[in-house]
């Protein structure tokens, strides 16, 4: 269930 927010916040940052 974390994993995924996990990826989402990973991709989050290399877009910022």
């Amino acid at each position: 269930l974390r994993k995924n927010e996990d990826k989402l916040n990973h991709h989050q940052r290399i877009g910022l």
